[in-house]
């Protein structure tokens, strides 16, 4: 299917859009045309929401996590080991964990056990959820999977929370061009943990 997409693609019956540069790029590497890069739709008219103030280290420092629907096959993608290895090592952390479907992907023991880890599975009031947290945590461990740009960093950076991106994630270069969050080092829990820090 790939080489008639392509050809499509090439003869101009056929042309691609992609939620961030990063997927363009792949899409490039295998061959199709540069594709136009069209961010998610976000309505700016919609009222933003309202954020608590914050006193530090009064109040512990609080990780948002947003999982959208998953099957078990893309745990590993949307980087859910090194979330959990996260939340082991930094006991004086909480994290605020909205899992949308348990009975396709059962929530891991560590999410569960953990004293520091708050799960909500299905939906979640998303206005409430922006209110709990400080950072937004997207933790993807490779491109397969996954959403070319994540709709809760966009939000969240809208709002004014910075967002904690894995260098596979496609948000990663609206980060770095707004400056709203940060890029980790890499894929790994100690990646992430020096980002949070």
């Amino acid at each position: 299917l790939m080489p008639e997409l392509q050809h499509l693609c090439d003869c101009g019956v056929q042309h691609y859009c992609t939620c961030s540069g990063y997927a363009a790029d792949r899409m490039e590497e295998a061959g199709f045309r540069r594709p136009d890069v069209i961010y998610p739709y976000m309505d700016r008219q919609k009222p933003l929401f309202h954020r608590r103030p914050r006193s530090f280290p009064a109040e512990a420092f609080t990780v948002g996590f947003a999982s959208s629907p998953m099957l078990p096959h893309q745990s590993d993608s949307r980087g859910i080991p090194a979330l959990c290895e996260t939340v082991k090592q930094n006991p004086d952390v909480n994290f605020v964990v909205l899992w949308r479907d348990a009975d396709a992907v059962p929530v891991p023991e560590v999410l569960w056990n953990a004293e520091n880890c708050e799960v909500h599975i299905g939906k979640y009031d998303m206005a409430k959820f922006y209110d709990e947290v400080d950072c937004i945590l997207v933790p993807y461990a490779d491109t397969n999977y996954n959403h070319a740009c994540s709709m809760s960093a966009l939000e969240g950076m809208m709002m004014g929370i910075p967002a904690i991106v894995t260098p596979v994630s496609g948000v990663a270069e609206l980060v770095n061009a707004c400056g709203i969050g940060m890029v980790t080092a890499g894929t790994d829990a100690a990646s992430i943990t020096k980002a949070i820090r």
